[in-house]
């Protein structure tokens, strides 16, 4: 079962990227997709860098 899952997101993974790099389609920039394997379910939250965060302030 482990296996399908990390399957299902890595093929979400390759998509974003597929989108990320060629500017087609809405990608999931400043969202969060949680996915739900057992009701497959897939919910988007908002998310927001914060300015004093020495990881993520920098990224455009």
């Amino acid at each position: 079962m482990l296996g399908a899952v990390s399957a299902a997101l890595g093929c979400l993974a390759a998509v974003e990227a597929v989108k990320h790099l060629t500017g087609f389609g809405e990608t999931l920039k400043g969202k969060m997709l949680a996915y739900d394997a057992e009701a497959m379910d897939f919910m988007k939250f908002p998310v927001s860098r914060k300015a004093d965060c020495p990881v993520c302030a920098h990224l455009g």
